[in-house]
């Protein structure tokens, strides 16, 4: 045959086009296609085959069937979207899987595992990331979901964050909300949510304006409540003053009631009036959790007011009726 087109020599078979090499096999490779800048092939040896930029590999499977791709900057993968059978890349495990897919449109884009609630996903575990940014116009959701009754999640939306528990198939929601007229932290559901708790209590508290509901106590000995008010027999930590006896005060007046569920919930078990009363004497069991009922406490303040003022009345006018007789 003519050398210009195959050459066969001890050490290799050529196919040229002239004195172009196409093709050649020699020393157990084989290579098809050129070498030299802008030129691609496909390479192989030692049981492995490449398709090569020049010299560069591109994709290459090497001898054990393992599979490697180097996309260069400018290149692409595309993957047709479906709503039943999309193209998928698949992470696969020996136990489970992750693919990334597309819906038809490419308006939903998916990565899923296939056990759900049974695999990980980190992003900077081991390495963090030094800013993570998420970003879009709708809506942003995280959430822990264990099942359709039992979950939480947070949502983000343009004007507002949504704080969502559900327990039991109960559900309870926090906002914080600012469009322009409503700027404000308010739970769903009103009067439900406690802010704190009696061994979770909050250090310092500002505020403008504080609004709750109030009692009418003139029906009480208002004084006599407030004097029967007693010292701990302490100070306090910042102020070094003597703290008041939460014991001394009427249980109305304290958080009694809710201190006693929250100990019952922690316990898993309901516990006697007597051992309750004596945990509360004792500042180690639950004496540092008892406090006062602060609106309670203004009300009562607010009633003893009236009540002396009363009392004031009636001594004035006993003053003008002395006063009037002995002028007579």
């Amino acid at each position: 045959m003519a050398s210009e087109h195959i050459s066969i020599s001890s050490t290799a078979v050529q196919f040229k086009d002239g004195a172009t090499v196409l093709t050649d096999i020699s020393g157990g490779n084989v290579l098809i296609g050129q070498t030299g800048a802008g030129q691609s092939n496909v390479y192989i040896t030692a049981g492995a085959i490449s398709l090569r930029n020049n010299t560069t590999d591109v994709i290459t499977l090497n001898s054990t069937g393992v599979a490697s791709i180097d996309i260069k900057g400018g290149g692409d993968i595309a993957l047709t979207g479906s709503d039943t059978d999309p193209g998928v890349i698949n992470f696969k495990g020996t136990d489970y899987d992750v693919s990334l897919s597309a819906g038809t449109t490419g308006a939903v884009f998916s990565i899923e595992p296939t056990g759900s609630g049974l695999q990980y996903c980190y992003i900077g575990l081991s390495n963090p990331f030094y800013n993570i940014i998420n970003k879009a116009t709708g809506l942003i959701t995280s959430k822990i979901d264990v099942d359709s009754n039992n979950y939480s999640r947070i949502n983000q939306y343009s004007s507002r964050i949504e704080l969502n528990t559900k327990k039991g198939g109960v559900s309870q929601t926090i906002y914080w909300k600012h469009d322009g007229t409503v700027n404000s932290l308010y739970p769903l559901t009103t009067k439900i949510t406690d802010l704190g708790q009696s061994a979770h209590a909050w250090d310092d508290v500002y505020y403008d304006d504080l609004h709750n509901q109030c009692l009418y106590l003139d029906d009480m000995d208002d004084l006599k409540i407030l004097n029967e008010m007693m010292p701990k027999g302490t100070l306090h930590k910042d102020t070094q003053l003597p703290e008041l006896s939460i014991n001394s005060l009427p249980k109305w007046m304290t958080n009694y009631d809710k201190l006693r569920k929250e100990i019952e919930r922690e316990n898993g078990l309901m516990i006697s009036d007597e051992d309750f009363d004596e945990l509360l004497l004792d500042e180690d069991g639950l004496g540092w959790r008892y406090y006062r009922n602060f609106g309670h406490f203004a009300d009562l303040t607010a009633g003893a007011v009236r009540q002396v003022d009363k009392k004031i009345d009636s001594l004035l006018s006993r003053i003008e009726s002395l006063e009037n007789k002995k002028e007579q």
